[in-house]
């Protein structure tokens, strides 16, 4: 088949602009480490080196969570991020959410969660997590986190306003590059949720999800290469205990002196998982909360009156003594005691004791003694059972890394220098900082994913399942595809005889991970030919990507040798928690859009008013500074009541304004202030019949000029009336031209500019000519005031032209549009009458796929980004109204690629 040189020539621009961009690309990345209790965040790209994001308040971790409570007065929702939430969980604990993280991938409440979040009221909509703040609108975890990386993403945009990144429509973008850590231990239902989190939030994409414990090791070797010896491999374990859990990993690091190197790198290092061992439920969190009990029963010591149940059933006494029992913890890492002092922690009663290390550890830490030490005992057993690892003891070991907030404490370490003994305690390393460490190797991981710019260490990862994947195909055996210790990204091809499917006439396949059936895929036999050859076969691709989701690729009937792609392979169910539905994700994305207009509008309201403030006693002190004897009495007193009801409405009555509000009284202030300045200089100017007369002409000059530009523009437009006939537009030029929607700027700005023109020629001129007829019997008031009024036509007259050319050029684009546009339906005409030759051809492709299918799915493509340029172009016009085929163009532009556009030309 021969592509028409129209089509070829659009898909060689296409390919060659995508070439020619990579170039141009300014990749901006953030790196974002999600901790249940706090998230750190670092930044890279081609034209900035690393650097941490510090939060609104200068931080270099914020407060993962947030605030959302409903402002009845606004018909809004104030949300509030960060260090302010601790503060706001004790005064409104029914809005504020903490420790998102720990819900991701969850069906049900967590007793730690509830144990964290005391009053926050939670609901169940099939198995979802919402949370109730009393609205109509139930909150979704996704919807919350997607909230919360927005925030992040907002401070980096505004400590790092200037990294842009030039993508393929030419826009310039901020940052819109993820990568993230989650805990290795995470399975393929937090995956899908993060994956949904991702696409709700104002992320284009993410680039992977990197384990914390290998981001810490990638930042550590970066750190530290050249103490490592060339060409020998050396081991280290990385113990984190953070807040939510407990993992260790060993890892085996390698710098080659014999690798090629860029100009711009250093070294060469790989960095490779040998070992991996966690505790899922044992973390900071789970301290502070037995801590907590602890606290409480020295509360009842002292205050007997009170009963734990009604202790427990106070929301805000629990989140006080949840935040009381954290600071213990961290003051008892660095002291032998802490003296606690809450004031008013129920009832006005204060809350007064002591308690010493020592308690802490005997009543509470010992508990943990063993599982504290467990993850690392694990590291070695995996590293000879799972990754193959001979030999691998602390004998081997080089430094055991400590990080995360909960190996800071004393009774940590004692139990880690215990278990190593006199010969290995020193292996403890403490160099690393916990808080940005994993942060500073995610940023590091990701310029490797995006692999359009270079960082001065190549490090190359090579990550390791630790479970197991499995595939079933109509509920015979499962088959063992994928196991724990196989290095990924990886991809697999499945052979199945069509005798094994019977007679069936479709096909279910489920994947399962460590044993946990999670997803259900069908596909129909109907189109498969079964031949009489013995190798007649169906093909079943798996893959385990960047983001280690476990899926199918694709499935292939293979006759003869010859293989033909099925495409009616679908995702029949998921065996467990439901990821989002599309039409899910586009309301959560549009209810959080409208939070962020809704919060941009307070924005502004809040900077008018206080900029009305501003003015009033600007022109409070003006009125005080005016030579009053000099002007008329009421000029003087009109500015001056004004400004006395502005100020009083500002104090009592500006709940609930608009903008327009502030709008019109701003510029009824400045009107009058405008004509008492105005006529301090008519004083200093002479009001004779020549100054007139010169007005006089200059009103007649500008609307001739107007007039003189009005056919210019005309002969423009319909120059273009040949072209119209040529491809039978139905419409005239002009309908088109003058019926172009406009903008609700450029449409209150013409109703401005008709209202301008016709007070000119129906007011203005007609006054000022019978003034100058009876120019000696007018006095210099009447005169002063056509002055007056001629100065604010002439503010407007400058501003007014300019307007009319941009107005001239909007509206000259859209007629432009309406060519194109038609001609473009004319080619899809064209080409769909080859299409019907095509089919009656029945040509496929090198992949078996029907020549007409692929390209009805390009016609599809194009005619879905056309009506997206519509759509965009429509968006900002009055009387807006959506496209109601948006969700075709969304999954249009989530399957379109170059790849794609380049198959059509290799038919």
């Amino acid at each position: 088949m021969k592509i028409p040189f129209f089509k070829k020539a659009s898909i060689l621009v296409t390919f060659l602009t995508f070439l020619n961009l990579l170039s141009l690309i300014d990749a901006t990345i953030l790196a974002i480490d999600y901790g249940k209790g706090f998230s750190k965040s670092s930044i890279i790209g081609a034209a900035n080196p690393l650097d941490i994001v510090l939060s609104q308040d200068s931080k270099r971790k914020d407060v993962t969570g947030i605030m959302l409570r409903p402002d009845n007065k606004l018909e809004s929702i104030e949300r509030s991020y960060g260090s302010n939430l601790l503060n706001f969980q004790l005064r409104f604990p029914e809005y504020v959410v903490l420790g998102l993280k720990s819900l991701i991938g969850k069906t049900k409440i967590t007793d730690i969660f509830s144990d964290f979040n005391s009053g926050l009221q939670t609901l169940y909509d099939d198995d979802v997590i919402k949370i109730d703040i009393g609205t109509k609108h139930k909150y979704s975890v996704e919807e919350l986190v997607a909230m919360d990386f927005n925030h992040i993403i907002a401070n980096a945009q505004q400590q790092f306003p200037n990294n842009k990144k030039v993508v393929l429509n030419g826009v310039n973008n901020q940052i819109n590059d993820l990568v993230l850590s989650v805990p290795n231990y995470y399975k393929q239902k937090e995956r899908l949720m993060l994956h949904d989190i991702v696409e709700i939030s104002d992320f284009d994409r993410s680039l992977g999800y990197v384990d914390d414990n290998l981001a810490t090791g990638i930042s550590y070797i970066a750190k530290n290469y050249f103490k490592l010896e060339s060409d020998v491999k050396t081991h280290f374990i990385v113990y984190d205990m953070g807040q939510e859990s407990l993992k260790t990993s060993l890892f085996t690091a390698f710098k080659n002196s014999s690798a090629l190197l860029n100009k711009d790198e250093v070294v060469d290092l790989t960095i490779e998982l040998n070992g991996y061992g966690y505790d899922k439920s044992l973390g900071g969190d789970h301290i502070t909360n037995d801590l907590k009990n602890l606290l409480i029963n020295k509360f009842l010591d002292k205050n007997s009156n009170y009963k734990k149940n009604q202790l427990l059933s106070n929301s805000k006494f629990l989140n006080k003594i949840i935040q009381t029992a954290e600071k213990c913890k961290l003051v008892l890492s660095a002291n032998s005691d802490y003296k606690i002092f809450v004031e008013s922690i129920i009832d006005d009663v204060n809350f007064k004791s002591v308690i010493s290390r020592k308690e802490f550890e005997d009543l509470v830490m010992k508990n943990y003694k063993d599982r504290i030490l467990q993850p690392l005992v694990d590291v070695f057993t995996t590293s000879e059972s799972i990754f193959n690892q001979q030999n691998v003891s602390l004998a081997n070991i080089s430094s055991i890394i400590l990080t995360g907030g909960s190996t800071r404490i004393p009774f940590v370490q004692q139990v880690l220098v215990d278990y190593l003994g006199n010969d290995y305690y020193e292996l403890l390393s403490k160099s690393v900082n916990s808080d940005e460490s994993v942060t500073s190797g995610l940023a590091i991981r990701g310029v490797k994913l995006e692999n359009s710019f270079k960082f001065k260490q190549n490090i190359n990862v090579v990550d390791k399942l630790i479970y197991n994947y499995t595939l079933t195909a109509n509920e015979n055996t499962a088959i063992d595809v994928f196991s724990a210790g196989d290095s990924y990204p990886i991809k697999k091809m499945l052979n199945f005889s069509l005798d094994s499917f019977e007679n069936d006439k479709e096909v279910s396949l489920i994947l399962a991970e460590d044993n946990e059936s999670f997803v259900e895929y069908i596909f129909k036999l109907n189109n498969v030919k079964k031949c009489d050859f013995d190798d007649a076969a169906v093909n079943v691709t798996v893959s385990i990507g960047n983001k280690k989701n476990f899926a199918i690729d694709k499935v292939e009937s293979v006759c003869n040798g010859t293989a033909s792609k099925i495409s009616t392979l679908t995702i029949n169910k998921y065996l467990g928690r439901q990821p989002l539905t599309k039409s899910e994700i586009r309301a959560s994305k549009k209810h959080i859009k409208l939070l962020n207009e809704k919060d941009e509008q307070k924005i502004l309201l809040t900077e008018a008013l206080n900029l009305f403030e501003s003015s009033l006693y600007e022109q409070r002190s003006f009125l005080e500074d005016v030579e009053s004897n000099e002007l008329p009495e009421e000029l003087i007193e009109t500015l001056q009541t004004c400004i006395g009801e502005y100020i009083e409405w500002l104090d009592y009555d500006s709940d609930g304004c608009t903008l327009q509000d502030i709008e019109t009284k701003h510029l009824d202030i400045s009107h009058q202030v405008s004509n008492i300045k105005n006529y301090q200089k008519s004083l200093t100017t002479s009001l004779d019949l020549n100054e007139f007369n010169s007005i006089f002409e200059n009103i007649t000059s500008w609307l001739e000029d107007l007039e003189a530009l009005d056919d210019f523009y005309l002969a423009a437009v319909l120059n273009k009336t040949e072209k119209f006939t040529e491809l039978n537009i139905s419409e005239s030029v002009l309908d088109v031209y003058n019926g172009t929607p406009l903008t609700k700027r450029l449409s209150l700005q013409n109703q401005t500019f008709v209202r301008e023109i016709a007070e000119l020629k129906e007011d203005f001129i007609p006054k000022l000519s019978l003034l100058l007829a009876n120019f000696e019997k007018e006095d210099r008031l009447a005169k002063f005031e056509l002055k007056l009024e001629f100065l604010n036509h002439l503010e407007l007259m400058d501003e007014m032209l300019s307007f009319h050319e941009e107005l001239f050029k909007y509206r000259y684009k859209f007629l432009e549009a309406s060519i194109a546009k038609k001609q473009r339906l004319l080619l899809r005409q064209y080409e769909k009458s080859k299409l019907e030759k095509i089919k009656e051809l029945g040509l496929k492709d090198k992949d078996g796929n029907l020549v007409e299918e692929v390209m009805e799915k390009a016609h599809k493509r194009a005619e879905a980004r056309e009506k997206e340029d519509e759509d965009n172009f429509l968006r900002n016009t009055e009387d807006y109204i959506p496209n109601d085929d948006k969700e075709v163009v969304e999954d249009s532009k989530n399957h379109q690629s170059v790849e794609e556009e380049l198959e059509l030309d290799e038919l």
